[in-house]
């Protein structure tokens, strides 16, 4: 009788440390260590940072700004071609944006200013009210803005491409309340660092100073290699 109390113990003990042990999302368990004076990329759904060895392959999941056609305030068309190779800060905005648009493209003219070095190094600013902002109104918002820098693109293009690429890279949610004639875009007042290959490796935001300084150092850090 004993033994058979024992065994039954056993069993109970046993089923009791199965179900200690949840079948997580891998996701949710992943973590990768920090490598010094290296820049992360983003990976997966969830955009955990990603510091590659620089041996092995990249993994195929990392965020990366593969495919898009902009119209620039020049009028000339800007693709994924003409940005590989280079450094690119990307942000978001629109020409009828009274409150944050003008904040954070000052802000960009901080980070212009600040960075000494820019060659290779592009600034993309995308409007998320592409059906109003034409060449005509970005090039209006860029003399209205004071933006003197010839790196520096004003660009609309195909609005379910803008709003898919946000979100699905920068994970950035672009929203519409109003009317068609009175819309109010909500969109982030972030800037996104985009490798020399369209990978994105870095997120900063515009209010204050110290994601600034920190956008500044990277650059430099991806520069290095």
């Amino acid at each position: 009788m004993k033994k058979i109390c024992l065994i039954v113990i056993t069993i109970l003990f046993a089923s009791c440390d199965k179900k200690q042990a949840p079948n997580l999302p891998r996701a949710l368990t992943e973590f990768y260590s920090p490598v010094e004076g290296k820049v992360p990329y983003f990976k997966g759904n969830d955009m955990n940072p990603f510091w590659s060895d620089g041996k092995t392959a990249l993994p195929g999941d990392l965020r990366q700004l593969t495919k898009f056609t902009f119209t620039t305030h020049e009028g000339s068309i800007l693709t994924p071609e003409d940005l590989k190779g280079k450094l690119v800060l990307m942000s978001f905005f629109f020409t009828r944006c009274s409150g944050i648009c003008p904040m954070v493209t000052a802000s960009v003219k901080r980070i212009h200013e600040k960075i000494a070095n820019h060659t290779n190094l592009v600034f993309v600013s995308v409007s998320v009210d592409p059906e109003h902002d034409q060449p005509r109104q970005l090039s209006e918002f860029r003399d209205r803005m004071k933006v003197p820098f010839q790196n520096w693109y004003f660009s609309t293009g195909n609005k379910d491409e803008i709003y898919g690429l946000a979100r699905s890279v920068f994970q950035s949610d672009v929203t519409v309340r109003g009317t068609k004639d009175q819309a109010d875009f909500l969109h982030t007042e972030s800037v996104y660092l985009l490798d020399k290959d369209l990978y994105l490796r870095g997120i900063y935001r515009t209010k204050g100073l110290a994601d600034l300084e920190r956008l500044a150092k990277e650059v430099a850090q991806l520069r290095a290699g």
